[in-house]
């Protein structure tokens, strides 16, 4: 048997009510606020210098949103908001689209320190940026901001928050997608409550250092965390390593290993999360695939909105049966599940489910899954037409 039932839109945010037929499809008066959405995006940046026969060109076709990302002080404003863009940035751009021709272009900038509390100059740099827009057909903006909790670059987390939400008021409302990205680290955490309401996405990066292996556990427990302070599971992206790092006080130049580096080393990328170089006697931390499999499927099945990784020339060949960018193609791209648990013990009375799915939900193939403390009962499938189906 099924079930179709359209989909409604409540106070800016997708929701799914779904009345089932039987006693047995649902406990009674199943109730959930948890915002999701079900679909998971593949995302990735573009890096400079990095652009050309060195980019991974299988896994950037599969990208649904490519971030265009331009190292150095070029993508950060001046004190008069000015960007000074590069010479070839045009064939950068051209570069993105062609290697990622499905993708939804986003622009990557940097810190903005340097307009925070200078209207003119910031509106002059929201004005470079719908130039961008209007020339390149950029659909986001990516406010890659690092640097406002360290001393010498210090911007307190309201105005952090005053300078991001200039920027999203401005766009947000004509489509343009606006996310920001920084560490897991808690020194982030006020910064994120100040934005939580005015951006579509926070990417946030578990990799640098020994955060490369981090466990299961503590990555659950970050993710929390940063929901705990106002983010949504649907506005966080998880950022994962593609290369080995020393520790962050291990004071060597040699810190980085590659994805294939530590391929061509004979490192053990399944089961291993450590190497130590025999060469120099440094260890090296990374997320074997097995952990990054148990990672992107813990994001998958609670609502999480997509992945990226630093980044994507780092893989080996794509080819090969270690490469990690094939594995996060792969786990993308499969069938995400959303787990809703409910303790009602109850006889399984007619009830009425709801998933409130959060404001600028993309709705796509994905499941969203009822259980009672721990047992499935109910499932159906969210389709791209906007059906909820059960069978």
């Amino acid at each position: 048997m099924k079930l179709s039932v359209p989909l409604k839109l409540v106070s800016a945010a997708f929701v799914v009510s779904l009345t089932p037929a039987d006693a047995e499809s649902l406990p009674a008066n199943v109730s959930t606020s948890y915002s999701a959405v079900v679909h998971f995006d593949r995302t990735d940046y573009f890096v400079e210098n990095r652009y050309g026969p060195t980019t991974p060109t299988q896994s950037a076709a599969n990208l649904e949103t490519a971030i265009m990302f331009t190292q150095g002080a070029f993508m950060e404003p001046d004190v008069n908001g000015h960007l000074n863009l590069p010479a070839n940035f045009g064939d950068r751009v051209a570069f993105v689209k062609n290697a990622s021709p499905n993708a939804k272009l986003t622009l990557g900038v940097f810190s903005l320190r340097h307009v925070v509390a200078k209207p003119a100059a910031l509106q002059a740099f929201i004005g470079e940026l719908q130039t961008l827009i209007d020339t390149y057909g950029f659909t986001g903006i990516d406010i890659d901001w690092e640097d406002m909790p360290n001393a010498g670059t210090y911007v307190s987390p309201a105005a952090y928050g005053a300078t991001v939400k200039a920027i999203s008021d401005e766009f947000r409302p004509n489509g343009i997608v606006i996310s920001t990205s920084h560490a897991h680290g808690a020194q982030y955490e006020p910064y994120v409550t100040a934005i939580a309401n005015v951006v579509d996405f926070v990417n946030l990066q578990f990799y640098f250092a020994e955060s490369n292996a981090m466990d299961l556990a503590t990555f659950k427990s970050r993710l929390a965390t940063y929901i705990g302070k106002g983010l949504k599971a649907s506005q966080i992206r998880v950022g994962l390593p593609s290369y080995g790092m020393t520790a962050q006080s291990n004071t060597t130049t040699d810190k980085w290993r590659s994805w294939n580096a530590l391929r061509s080393a004979g490192v053990d990328l399944t089961n291993a999360n450590q190497w130590t170089d025999p060469g120099n006697g440094f260890v090296y931390y990374f997320s074997g695939l097995n952990l990054i499999d148990a990672k992107v499927n813990y994001a998958r099945s609670n609502g999480f909105a997509g992945l990226f990784t630093w980044e994507l020339t780092q893989d080996t060949n794509y080819d090969h049966p270690l490469s990690i960018n094939r594995r996060l193609d792969i786990l993308a791209a499969e069938t995400p599940v959303l787990e809703l648990n409910n303790s009602n013990t109850g006889a399984g009375a007619l009830g009425t489910g709801v998933v409130n799915l959060g404001s600028g939900a993309v709705l796509n193939h994905g499941i969203v899954r009822f259980s009672r403390n721990g047992t499935n009962v109910y499932a159906n499938r969210i389709e791209g037409s906007g059906r909820v189906e059960t069978g």
